[in-house]
């Protein structure tokens, strides 16, 4: 949804190349430990908040125009062969001129090896 005092134009691109992107792998192999899952990256002008939660697991951080942060979790390949991790993300500016959220949720299937 879209919320504006004037007027405003909207493109929709994929998840990977919003301002607030999630680049993800939906299907991947892991031998266990410390996986990585996607990459978050901020392709914008300004700087978001981020509050990363994948399978109940919060954390929160902020990325400055350019940068990026990976989405890793750690999975225990001796108790589990596949698993899917759905990973949300709530994005958002603090500015006084006007904030900017996003939210943006995808799933990602992890199968042992």
């Amino acid at each position: 949804s879209t919320a504006a005092d004037r007027s405003i134009t909207v493109d929709v691109v994929d998840q990977s190349a919003g301002l607030v992107g999630i680049d993800a792998d939906y299907s991947l192999d892991t031998t266990g430990n410390e996986t990585q899952l996607a990459t978050v990256s901020n392709q914008g002008a300004r700087t978001y908040y981020i509050t990363e939660s994948v399978d109940g697991e919060t954390r929160t951080y902020s990325l400055a125009p350019g940068d990026h942060a990976d989405v890793v979790v750690d999975v225990d390949c001796n108790t589990t062969t596949t698993a899917t991790y759905e990973i949300e993300i709530d994005a958002e500016t603090d500015e006084p001129a006007g904030n900017v959220r996003i939210e943006s949720t995808t799933t990602v299937n992890v199968r042992c090896v």
